[in-house]
């Protein structure tokens, strides 16, 4: 249903380990630069996870 921005570089290219509001800026500093000055007709929702997983166990 929503168009897919697409600039060629990909943003958050070797940032796994770095801190979630580093990544939040990256995001949000290539949708500004893939507008390019365009007024923004909606709002913007992100939302920052880290998926840590979890230890393996003694018994496996």
């Amino acid at each position: 249903m929503g168009t897919h921005l697409k600039t060629g570089e990909p943003a958050l290219t070797g940032c796994c380990d770095s801190p979630l509001e580093y990544l939040q800026k990256a995001v949000f500093d290539s949708v500004e630069k893939c507008s390019r000055g365009t007024s923004q007709a909606d709002d913007i929702t992100l939302l920052r996870v880290r998926y840590r997983a979890a230890a393996q166990s003694a018994a496996s």
